[in-house]
């Protein structure tokens, strides 16, 4: 795993727009571990938490504080990376 990524235990979306606000252009945090589509759970039964981050991620993408990346991990797994511009 790269080491130049933060991967913090715990994410919540309000520690992923701490680190956002905080965070040096360049500077790289992993804000979810394994298949995002699959983990935030079916439309009307979402797992509430990684949607909340999920939504997140995507709003400061929107707005032009973040880019998103992903890295594959294995066959059915990715590394979700926001990099702060």
């Amino acid at each position: 795993m790269d080491t130049n990524i933060n991967v913090l235990s715990g994410v919540t979306a309000k520690r992923f727009v701490a680190w956002v606000n905080a965070a040096k252009p360049g500077s790289r945090y992993s804000y979810h571990l394994g298949n995002l589509m699959l983990d935030r759970g079916p439309e009307g039964n979402r797992n509430r938490d990684i949607d909340k981050i999920a939504r997140t991620a995507w709003m400061l993408y929107e707005r032009g504080y973040i880019t998103l990346v992903q890295r594959r991990v294995d066959k059915d797994t990715c590394l979700y990376i926001a990099e702060r511009l």
